[in-house]
């Protein structure tokens, strides 16, 4: 009966059920124990329980209940009772208690050695992952295919992990993760689980984080056959490392080998259309989303929009936005940029005023978006009015992008009084890409005077940028020219 409150998601039931056996002194078996244990990983989920803190605590609580009664009824020697509460803990997040059941637990199989390399990757500690996994093969315990792919994803928290290994920069913990994917690679092959999908497309995913792509290829290769996941894994390594062009081609010739393709696959050849323009595959792309009846993927939709967009073909992407049935704000992102990106700065602008009537939140991106066209549009006071409205009306904090979109505004329009106040006030630190920004808006012949009072001005803010410098010549070379030409004109000299 218990097993079947679970079962049908009746975890409420299935407790006071539990309690009341307890009352009536019916004593809890082994079955008993898995069941309440199953519960108490459900119950977060249960809909009368609001606030997703209170969830967990709820949930800690119990299993922390049922983990005394199972102790006192020595159920928790048990192998399979010891794994089902580790893995529970780890679901909530309880890493000392699930590494307190694993410690005092007289056997453990590849199940409990997992389900503890699985706590500390979810919790995003990669060394201690990997630590444990030379531990587990010390103690003569082999890895099962799930323990590769946690092991793979405990490599790729290294490279966010600098506090694993202080005193290394980034290149030398890239080094010490890819030789590290090497061994578990072997360990793998000689398991023969290195073709299993699910190792293999993490494998692959690994190679790529570390930077290898060559060794992420050659894996790739080796397949007679290759099914959408591994297929997916390949094609993310080459958009995440700017090769969108073998991400194209590779996707082309899955298509042509039949190999089938899901809303991973689509995206990561959308995300190559959008990087280098190929605008035949995105027609191709948005005909097999048509036949395959995935008009309803929101991702999808937008993912196209920005593609059609960045291939500066609005009438699609219009196309495109006009049959979904409702449009995110990724989607406005994608019609908005792929306006300003033609130079249509009216429609872009119309495009944000419909958003609005929309009653969806635009984001920093939008508003990257609304500044470039206000800027190339020659719209100072528009443009400023965006990005005035940006902080006050929406809450949105202004980054890097937005303050280079408004130098880049003002200083096209040559208010340098302006610009001034706005690198006095910022917040952040004026860096090159930021001196860039203000310095590259005014060279031009209006503007290049402004650009002569600018260097000095970023020079006393930032002594050790060289962007000053770099910019020196091209607004003297006139002053440079001038000499050059009275030198010349003086006698003996040629």
């Amino acid at each position: 009966m218990l097993s079947a409150y679970v079962d049908a998601d009746e975890t409420v039931k299935a407790f006071l059920f539990y309690r009341q056996m307890e009352k009536e002194n019916v004593l809890p078996i082994k079955q008993t124990v898995l069941s309440v244990i199953k519960a108490c990983a459900r119950i977060s989920d249960h809909k009368n329980i609001v606030l997703q803190e209170s969830r967990t605590e709820v949930s800690l609580g119990l299993i922390k209940a049922i983990h005394i009664d199972a102790i006192r009824r020595g159920l928790v020697s048990d192998l399979i009772v010891s794994n089902a509460l580790i893995s529970t803990y780890g679901k909530l997040r309880a890493v000392k208690e699930a590494q307190n059941v694993f410690n005092d637990s007289p056997l453990h199989d590849v199940i409990s050695w997992t389900s503890l390399l699985s706590v500390f990757v979810d919790m995003g500690y990669g060394c201690e992952t990997l630590q444990l996994y030379v531990q587990m093969q010390k103690e003569g315990c082999y890895p099962n295919d799930y323990t590769f792919v946690v092991s793979f994803r405990a490599c790729g928290l290294l490279l966010e992990e600098s506090i694993g290994f202080p005193g290394k920069d980034e290149v030398h913990i890239e080094s010490l993760a890819l030789e590290i994917v090497r061994a578990l690679h072997v360990d793998a092959e000689k398991l023969g689980l290195a073709t299993n999908v699910f190792v293999a497309s993490t494998l692959l995913t690994t190679y790529g984080k570390c930077g290898s792509i060559l060794e992420a290829k050659l894996f790739f290769d080796s397949f007679p056959e290759h099914g959408i996941a591994i297929s997916n894994a390949m094609l993310s390594a080459f958009v995440d490392h700017n090769q969108e062009g073998r991400a194209l081609k590779l996707f082309v010739k899955l298509q042509n080998q039949k190999c089938g393709a899901d809303v991973c696959t689509l995206l990561c050849a959308l995300q190559a259309c959008n990087l280098i323009g190929a605008l035949e595959t995105c027609w191709n792309i948005h005909s097999f989303i048509v036949s395959a009846e995935l008009e309803l993927e929101e991702v999808l939709i937008s993912s196209l929009i920005c593609a059609y967009g960045k291939n500066s073909r609005m009438i699609d992407a219009e196309a495109v936005a006009n049959g979904s049935p409702q449009l995110n704000t990724v989607t406005w992102n994608g019609c908005v940029a792929g306006y300003v990106g033609e130079g249509r700065t009216i429609e872009s602008l119309q495009m944000f005023e419909q958003l609005k009537e929309a009653v969806v939140e635009p984001n920093n991106i939008l508003f990257t978006s609304l500044l470039s066209a206000c800027s190339h549009g020659g719209l100072v006071e528009q443009g400023l009015l965006y990005y005035k409205d940006m902080g006050e009306c929406y809450a949105i904090d202004s980054e890097l992008q937005h303050y280079g979109s408004i130098l880049d505004l003002l200083g096209r329009a040559g208010d340098f009084r302006r610009i001034k106040d706005l690198l006095h006030n910022i917040p952040i630190t004026i860096d090159s890409n930021l001196g860039s920004f203000s310095l590259g808006a005014c060279f031009n012949d209006v503007n290049s005077g402004i650009g002569k009072q600018m260097l000095p001005f970023l020079s006393d803010l930032q002594p050790d940028e060289s962007i000053a410098q770099f910019f020196m010549p091209f607004f003297y070379s006139d002053w440079n020219h001038d000499i050059v030409a009275e030198r010349d004109d003086l006698p003996g000299i040629t």
